[in-house]
């Protein structure tokens, strides 16, 4: 059996989303004839931590971890304020390529060795960190072995990246250096690989698109004892995960303040419900001026597997893309999570989401306009629909496609 490294700098139990992509695709890579092995950095660098996730470890032939000088610079946060201003700006304009480029040197030693020892046919280094990917394309220059990027976000094409000038004039450098060693590119939906080919550094005939996909094991989808927390009286219209930056509820939550106005028979039914991190202040002034306390529940960080027991007992599942620049390219990872437990999506925003609910029947998709939210709200709740997951987003068929890709290279 030919043997796959994959570098990832999080890793259980860490709970970053990357962790259920690389994870679910090493459980199915054997079934066409590739052993995964890991290289990923110690614990003690995450920032949320799920320890039920743990035993996804054994979907591993062997699993390699190397230090992280980022553990020192963390305890230095517990000095003074001054230390913690001072070190986060250093680290926001000057670490290259990001703020984890203190594991590169202690990985590359650390791949060296492992790849000496289980000879690997392939690297793929996901990313980001975009760390990760400079590990897997220094690697693969030192071994002779072929490298595969795998993209869940942009680097230097997104905007996020782009405050720092002089870094991003570095990091664009440093992404061709990258892309001059990959034999193959992965990104996660088609919208993605359209923005990278039409940029000229990006080598368009390497590019392939690799989604996220789904797994009943590794999602927890058998029945558990365990409490969720929501009240099963009501309809509830839950929301997993986090919001940041453009990505916020305002306008969903204008939109269902409008439905409710116009139907006030929901009013004391319907709920919905908001699983992750916590909302800011002004959507607590939105809850509060359209008097939507009753009908909104904050529920703040959970484990992911009781995230899955709160979709499952859920009437309604729902999205909310963000309105800034590229958002329509990305898939987000708990879309995946929605897909596999079969329930009606609502989707807000513009994006490839929505073209695979409307193939798909899957539920309805609005604008981030309070009229339309409202209309598509009321309209999927008279809908009769039975969502099935498609065979595509298996990922035992993803994996199949990741093996033939490697079949090519070696």
């Amino acid at each position: 059996m030919k043997k796959l490294l994959i570098i990832s700098y999080a890793f259980p139990p860490s709970n970053d989303p990357a962790i259920h992509r690389i994870c679910r695709l090493a459980k199915h890579l054997p079934h066409f004839g590739w052993q995964p092995l890991l290289l990923t950095a110690r614990e003690g660098a995450y920032f949320r931590k799920d320890i039920e996730n743990q035993w996804f470890e054994k979907f591993f032939l062997k699993i390699y971890k190397t230090t992280d000088q980022r553990d020192q610079c963390f305890k230095m946060l517990l000095m003074s304020e001054k230390s913690k201003s001072t070190l986060r700006f250093l680290i926001k304009n000057f670490a290259l390529p990001d703020p984890y480029f203190s594991w590169i040197r202690p990985a590359v030693e650390t791949g060296n060795n492992l790849i000496k020892e289980h000879k690997p046919d392939a690297i793929l280094a996901t990313v980001n960190p975009y760390s990760s990917g400079l590990i897997g394309s220094r690697l693969s220059q030192n071994m002779g072995i072929p490298f595969i990027i795998d993209y869940r976000d942009p680097w230097t094409l997104s905007r996020f990246h782009r405050e720092n000038i002089m870094k991003h004039f570095f990091n664009i450098r440093l992404e061709k250096i990258m892309l001059n060693k990959a034999d193959r590119i992965f990104v996660t939906s088609e919208p993605m690989k359209k923005l990278f080919t039409n940029h000229h550094y990006f080598p368009a005939d390497k590019i392939h698109v690799v989604t996220n996909g789904t797994d009943e094991e590794m999602q927890y989808l058998a029945d558990s004892p365990e409490a969720s927390g929501l009240d099963l009286s009501k309809f509830n219209i839950t929301y997993t995960g986090g919001f940041y930056n453009d990505r916020q509820p305002y306008d969903l939550l204008r939109g269902f303040a409008q439905f409710l106005k116009g139907n006030p028979d929901y009013r004391k039914t319907v709920r919905i419900n908001f699983i992750g991190s916590e909302i800011d202040q002004q959507t607590r002034n939105i809850i509060v001026e359209h008097e939507l306390q009753s009908s909104v529940s904050i529920f703040g960080e959970v484990s992911f597997k009781r995230s899955i027991k709160l979709l499952k007992e859920s009437d309604i599942l729902l999205i909310i893309n963000g309105k800034g620049e590229y958002n329509h390219i990305f898939i987000p990872a708990k879309f995946f999570d929605y897909l596999a437990v079969e329930k009606p999506i609502f989707f807000v925003g513009k994006g490839q989401p929505a073209d695979i609910i409307q193939k798909y029947n899957l539920g309805e998709c609005a604008l981030h306009q309070s009229g339309d939210i409202a209309q598509k709200l009321e309209k999927l709740l008279r809908m009769n629909i039975n969502p099935k997951c498609p065979t595509e987003f298996k990922m035992e068929n993803i994996a199949e496609k990741v093996a033939k890709i490697l079949e090519e290279l070696t």
